[in-house]
């Protein structure tokens, strides 16, 4: 791949770098384990696979790299709510009611039941968890964008 053509593409290396984090999240919901401390690993994941890039260390490129963490932290949440309630429900009560529950129908319940009707006062906890996930993927992505900015500045100086 040419140099210039892969400093180009860093947006896709911050998506590709937050990919493990991502899945590890989803994969310690799925085992009853908090997931969202798996974002330290999407943050850290995703400054490794940008430094690998060569792109710049440019403060646009951070702010566009914590939101885009940040919108992959909300869906990544989403995602392993949904998870459990079709994991939970797709078997036990609709598989034995003979209707059936697709992990479609499980998202879009997470999102009118959690997040719009609050049942059962399950928006906090939905909402908690994702920023959660954004606090803990944003703390390795800024704190080693700034490291790494800070050895570039004291390597240009000697």
């Amino acid at each position: 791949m040419k140099v210039n053509l892969k400093k180009k593409l860093w947006p896709l290396w911050i998506f590709l770098g937050a990919v493990p984090g991502s899945v590890l999240w989803l994969f310690l919901v799925n085992i009853g384990y908090a997931g969202e401390f798996a974002g330290l690993i999407a943050g850290f994941g995703a400054m490794a696979v940008f430094r690998w890039s060569g792109a710049e260390l440019k403060y646009s490129r951070l702010i566009i790299g914590s939101v885009m963490l940040s919108v992959i932290s909300v869906i990544v949440n989403h995602i392993a709510y949904a998870l459990d309630i079709y994991n939970k429900f797709s078997e036990n009560w609709f598989g034995a009611a003979g209707s059936k529950f697709s992990f479609f129908d499980a998202s879009r319940t997470v999102f009118s039941d959690f997040f719009i009707r609050n049942a059962e006062g399950l928006r906090k906890f939905y909402i908690e968890a994702a920023v959660q996930g954004i606090l803990c993927s944003l703390l390795f992505w800024i704190a080693l964008f700034i490291y790494y900015r800070k050895v570039e500045e004291l390597e240009s100086e000697k």
